[in-house]
């Protein structure tokens, strides 16, 4: 939603499935504000740039149920999702006509329950081609843990369809697949 020409404002609503060890699902809402610019370099190539400002994963607890890990028990019950508060900056600029480079950093406070909570920060890039197909790499520190991603992800009228493999050589849980699928109005 368009607050300004350069200011504007969001609210997402998301459905969260998970079946890592037991099922859990839940929905959580995130609103948020961007300033986007530009400004030109050598040989007018024009850089986009963007801040925002979003509190992320508001709502109620996920509900969860399964089975332990040897089968022997029902687990069911309820978790709360890990809220933060984030800036985020990037920048942007198209290389060619097909072809458009990024770089973001992101930074914030994020709460979830004692002691899991505290600063965290992180940096990626981003090639896209056509403005349709891109690829993601990037590195973020959370309680002292480094977490690296990278994923893809296609966009088409509206419609993103996004994948990432997360990684954390330092936890029991290492590697998560996330798939996202999304729409513009």
């Amino acid at each position: 939603m368009a607050l300004s020409r350069k200011l504007s404002g969001y609210i997402r609503g998301s459905y969260l499935m998970s079946s890592v060890g037991v099922t859990a699902r839940g929905v959580a809402a995130s609103i948020g504000v961007a300033y986007e610019d530009n400004f030109r370099l050598a040989d007018d190539q024009v850089v986009y740039s963007t801040m925002a400002l979003s509190l992320d994963n508001i709502g109620p607890k996920l509900s969860y149920r399964g089975r332990t890990s040897d089968g022997s028990t029902d687990v069911r019950g309820k978790v709360s999702l890990p809220s933060a508060l984030a800036l985020r900056a990037g920048l942007h600029t198209a290389l060619t006509v097909d072809h458009t480079l990024g770089l973001a950093l992101s930074g914030g406070y994020f709460y979830h329950l004692r002691p899991y909570y505290g600063l965290y920060g992180g940096v990626g890039g981003e090639y896209l081609w056509r403005q349709m197909l891109s690829l993601r790499i990037g590195a973020s520190v959370q309680m002292r843990h480094m977490i690296y991603s990278a994923g893809v992800g296609a966009h088409y009228k509206g419609l993103f369809l996004q994948t990432a493999y997360t990684y954390c050589p330092d936890m029991q849980q290492r590697g998560t697949l996330s798939l996202g699928l999304s729409y513009t109005i």
